[in-house]
């Protein structure tokens, strides 16, 4: 519930499948934030405790984090914040914004950003130091570097679109695999910082 805090030096250790919601709120405790398996849902701020993500675990977001998040392969973050089914499950865009201090992107996890060209409506990622973590493996799992997924109602043209602001990078923005629901065929995509603004970048 809302009056309810956590404090102190505790440790937030989600295990199972489902979806656990937390109250919209700020949250003071310094112990970890460690979600093995399932779903996290939170808007709040979290100031204290740093957040990890597991394998295949979702973070859905528009919250604020103080301390870094560590997003490891198969782990998806979306950005939105009450529209969060008990199943884990966003029918509809919010287009919504989340604030991390640091983003620790490890091979293979994905951030899904949502685009609406016809309303000029799109989700905002606001990050300090985001890290890039890749890999070079042979025999891996399929990818070698974090995944942008672009979702959009309407085909997106050539062109920049704004997603976010960041001020600084820790690996190579290039590494980034960008897909989605609504490019041209041979379209170039990639993620690109201009002037400590974060876009995505459609090329022939």
């Amino acid at each position: 519930t809302d009056d309810v805090n956590l404090t102190a030096s505790m440790i937030l250790s989600k295990q199972g499948d489902g979806l656990l919601k937390m109250a919209k709120r700020t949250y003071d405790y310094s112990g970890a934030t460690e979600v093995f398996s399932g779903s996290l849902a939170f808007s709040g701020t979290l100031s204290n405790s740093e957040v990890w993500m597991n394998r295949h675990t979702n973070l859905y977001t528009a919250g604020t984090f103080n301390k870094p998040v560590t997003m490891e392969y198969g782990s998806t973050l979306y950005i939105t914040e009450e529209n969060v089914k008990a199943d884990g499950t966003t029918p509809e865009p919010e287009y919504s914004s989340v604030t991390f201090n640091e983003l620790n992107l490890n091979e293979g996890s994905r951030v899904v950003i949502n685009i609406d060209v016809e309303t000029n409506q799109h989700d905002n990622i606001s990050i300090g130091t985001l890290n890039i973590r890749t890999q070079d493996w042979q025999n891996g799992p399929k990818y070698l570097s974090p995944v942008f997924e672009i979702i959009s109602p309407s085909r997106l043209e050539l062109g920049t679109y704004l997603i976010g602001d960041i001020t600084s990078i820790s690996g190579d923005l290039a590494d980034i695999v960008v897909e989605g629901n609504n490019f041209r065929l041979y379209q170039n995509r990639e993620i690109i910082e201009e002037n400590g603004h974060l876009y995505l970048k459609l090329t022939e």
